[in-house]
C-alpha cells in the first residue's frame, strides 16, 4: 500500500541585500514508492517530485537511514534565487524490508553549499511490506479464482473442483489470522466479507482436507 500527497511541503526564503530583495524556495510535489505493493523480496525504492528555485536543479546531499517500522531520509537541494524554477524526480533505494507496517519521513531542506539555509521541511508517507509467505507450503497456481481484487465489502471464492472438506483462511500483512471459515464437503464458492478490513494486503489461503494448500493475494480499498 502507498500514500501520495501531493504539494506536502514547500518554503521561501527571503534574502535583503542592500536595498535588493530576493526569494528563494522549493518544494515537494509528490512522494511514493515502488514497487506499490511491495512484498519482503522485492528492491523497494522511494521515490520523490520536487520543485527548486535554481535553473541547475542541484541536489547536495541525501542521506537514508532505516530503522524498525521507520524510515528517515534527509536531502538537501539547491535553493538558488527565485528567477527560475527546476522540478526533479529522485529515486532512493531502500532495498528489501522486513514485512511490516513503515512510516517514511522525508526531511526536505535546502544544502549549505548554496545561499541560504533552511531547517528541513518533513513530509511523510507511510507504506506496507506484505510478507511473500505465512507460514506453511503454498501452491502458486490452481485451486481457486478469488475476485474481486481490489475488494471494498466482499470478495468471492470460485474452487476449481468441489471441495471435500478444509478451510479458508484470511491473513493481514503481518501474518495475522483475520478470518478463519470451515469448507462444508461440495462448496464451490465461498464469500468473504471484508467489510471489517483495514485498507491494505491480504494473503488469502485455501486448506485442502488432502493437504495441498492454495493461496492468493486480496487488496482491500475503499
Amino acid at each position: 500500500m502507498k500514500t501520495i500527497t501531493k504539494f506536502l511541503a514547500s518554503f521561501l526564503i527571503i534574502v535583503s541585500s542592500s536595498n535588493l530583495i530576493l526569494a528563494q524556495g522549493g518544494g515537494v510535489v509528490a512522494m511514493s514508492i515502488t514497487p506499490s505493493n511491495p512484498t519482503d523480496i522485492d528492491q523497494v525504492s522511494f521515490i520523490a517530485e520536487v520543485w527548486t528555485a535554481n535553473s541547475g536543479c542541484w541536489i547536495g546531499f541525501d542521506n537514508t537511514n532505516i530503522g524498525p517500522g521507520m524510515i528517515t531520509i534527509d536531502a538537501g537541494y539547491c535553493m538558488g534565487l527565485l528567477t527560475a524554477i527546476c522540478g526533479r524526480t529522485d529515486t532512493f533505494p531502500l532495498g528489501q524490508l522486513t514485512a511490516g507496517n513503515y512510516s517514511l519521513a522525508f526531511n526536505f531542506s535546502s544544502s549549505g553549499d548554496c545561499m541560504a539555509f533552511a531547517n528541513p521541511t518533513p513530509s511523510q508517507i507511510s507504506f506496507t511490506v506484505t510478507p511473500t509467505t505465512v507460514g506453511i507450503a503454498e501452491t502458486a497456481s490452481g485451486g481457486f479464482e478469488l475476485f474481486p481484487s481490489p475488494s471494498s465489502h466482499t470478495a468471492t471464492i470460485r474452487l476449481t473442483d468441489a471441495s471435500s472438506g478444509g478451510a479458508v483462511k484470511v491473513f493481514d500483512a503481518l501474518g495475522k489470522l483475520v478470518m478463519n471459515k470451515i469448507l462444508v464437503s461440495g462448496d464451490r464458492t465461498v464469500t468473504l466479507n471484508t467489510t471489517s478490513f483495514e485498507n491494505g494486503i491480504y494473503m488469502v489461503r485455501l486448506e485442502q482436507a488432502d493437504g495441498r494448500a492454495f493461496a492468493r493475494r486480496l487488496v482491500v480499498a475503499r
